[in-house]
């Protein structure tokens, strides 16, 4: 799991060539799935 919260926060949240927007919607996938796989 580490490693996959890893890899989509670099790829989806901290890529530069990202939007604002794509950034957003990559932190909300994130989050979303944390709280999933924390229950």
């Amino acid at each position: 799991m580490e490693e996959i919260i890893e890899d989509h926060a670099r790829e989806h949240v901290a890529n530069p060539a990202l939007s604002e927007e794509q950034r957003n919607k990559g932190v909300e996938e994130l989050l979303e799935a944390i709280r999933r796989y924390s229950k």
